[in-house]
């Protein structure tokens, strides 16, 4: 149904801001960092689909959305150790 979808892209939306800020606060290994502060809520996700739906066709629809979920918070926190931030200016 259209409430999955619109639950799975709301969930790589803000996987994708938890990697990019956890790529900010690292500065370095933004794939790892990305990942592993994706991957608890990613986990729980999973644990609790399953619970619910059992390890039926759901349960594919389950792990694809925990992939994507995965790959697009290593993106984030790629994009975040790239970002350049601008030094804050200091009064005299």
């Amino acid at each position: 149904s259209d409430i999955n979808y619109i639950s799975v892209i709301v969930f790589c939306i803000s996987s994708f801001i938890c990697g990019t800020i956890s790529g900010l606060k690292s500065r370095k290994n933004g794939l790892l960092n990305g990942a592993m502060s994706v991957f608890p809520s990613v986990a729980l996700f999973m644990l609790i689909s399953c619970i619910l739906n059992g390890f039926s066709l759901g349960f594919i629809n389950t792990a694809i959305s925990t992939v994507l979920t995965l790959a697009i918070g290593c993106i984030g926190g790629i994009c975040g150790v790239n970002i350049r931030l601008k030094p804050k200016k200091r009064g005299r």
